[in-house]
């Protein structure tokens, strides 16, 4: 009677074939879940972009003051929930929990957060930017993931 089985060099092939694989699969797997916060902060920054065009379609072409854009929760002194072009910032999807984006300034590149400045002598001109996974270690320009700029002006 002959037995049935597996050699161990056909074994050790096997797990050898496996480990190939994993070492192929994991860094690409381990990057995908900040890539899928990226992007979610990126609709958010979409989403911030939209409000400061309303506003400034109903304000002359004029945008907000850099310090009337404050972000995360709800607040009358931020002009683009005051005045309804927001009804609440868009998550920020790098907290837990996960608290609205805020305006952390354009310099600060908080993870998750956003980036919003007027420009000081030109009112129809800002900056708005979105910070990512990278955003403390001087990768992908300080983290920045999306920076937008109005497309008009006067």
């Amino acid at each position: 009677m002959q037995k049935q089985g597996f050699t161990l060099i056909e074994l050790l092939v096997v797990v050898a074939i496996i480990g190939i694989i994993a070492t192929i699969a994991i860094p690409n797997l381990v990057g995908s879940k900040d890539k899928a916060k990226e992007a979610e902060v990126k609709a958010g920054i979409h989403a911030i972009q939209t409000a400061l065009e309303s506003y400034a379609v109903d304000h002359d072409g004029n945008y907000p003051q850099t310090n009337a854009v404050i972000g995360g929760e709800k607040s009358e002194a931020d002009i683009l929930i005051k005045e309804e072009y927001l009804i609440e910032y868009p998550k920020n999807p790098f907290t837990e929990p996960e608290k609205p984006m805020r305006n952390s300034g354009i310099n600060s590149f908080s993870q998750g957060d956003f980036g919003y400045q007027r420009t000081p002598d030109k009112p129809y001109d800002y900056i708005l930017q979105g910070y990512g996974a990278k955003a403390t270690s001087g990768k992908k320009k300080n983290g920045i993931i999306i920076q937008l700029k109005p497309t008009g002006g006067k």
